[in-house]
């Protein structure tokens, strides 16, 4: 079973996922049935551990604010924990960063340097493989496809497929939509994404990720459990 989640129905899925997969279904990703919760902070410090470039990032709230290394004319981006597509990311001169936390209305949120970056790309990967890649172009700061950014076919090199499939491990995601970028030469890790849309992939790329996808779940349901995670099963 393929979970594509709602946001803000995490909770919910992850339920559903661990009531499956002690019925005997194999689940994807199977990382939902272990109940960690994931959010951008978490998958960020998994990025830093793997040894993948990462803009700055912090943890916002109104007592670290006071210890956050920037100077008032610094741009930061804030982007929402659980934010999606784009939503929830806002820049900002760090000297308006108090007016900010005075409008918060329940939502937590991460903060990061500005990097200037050269080029946006958004990777796929099935099944620890980097199986094609689009470069979004945009006039907006914010490249994503939601946000009307444009996809054009970017040839994969081994250094951009390596750096996704970590990425795409690092939070243990199985079908993944992988955010890299270029900032002076290196590049960054911007976001994992467990149930990337692929539309805009097949048509920058001609390749069928919907075929890839099914043939990976094929295979999976073909594999038995790995060893010492078979179900209980009730009697």
């Amino acid at each position: 079973m393929l979970f594509r989640v709602l946001q803000g129905a995490s909770l919910q899925s992850r339920a559903l996922a661990l009531g499956f997969f002690s019925a005997g279904s194999k689940i994807v990703d199977e990382k939902l049935i272990h109940m960690i919760g994931k959010n951008k902070f978490t998958n960020y410090y998994a990025f830093f551990k793997a040894g993948l470039n990462i803009p700055k990032t912090f943890f916002l709230n109104p007592k670290t604010v006071y210890s956050l290394p920037f100077n008032s004319d610094d741009w930061i981006v804030l982007k929402e924990l659980e934010g999606k597509r784009g939503k929830g990311v806002f820049r900002l001169k760090f000297s308006e960063i108090h007016s900010f936390l005075s409008s918060l209305k329940g939502a937590e949120y991460i903060v990061q340097e500005f990097l200037p970056f050269e080029e946006e790309l958004r990777v796929m990967v099935i099944d620890g493989k980097a199986v094609g890649a689009f470069k979004k172009e945009s006039v907006h700061w914010i490249k994503n496809i939601a946000k009307n950014s444009v996809g054009i076919n970017f040839k994969l090199n081994k250094e951009i497929s390596d750096i996704a499939v970590k990425a795409a491990k690092s939070t243990q995601i199985e079908i993944a939509g992988v955010d890299l970028a270029l900032h002076e030469g290196k590049w960054f890790v911007l976001e994992t994404n467990r149930s990337p849309q692929f539309q805009a992939f097949e048509n920058c790329t001609g390749i069928n990720a919907a075929k890839k996808i099914t043939e990976y779940l094929e295979n999976k349901a073909k594999l038995p459990f790995p060893k010492g995670k078979l179900p209980k099963r009730k009697t």
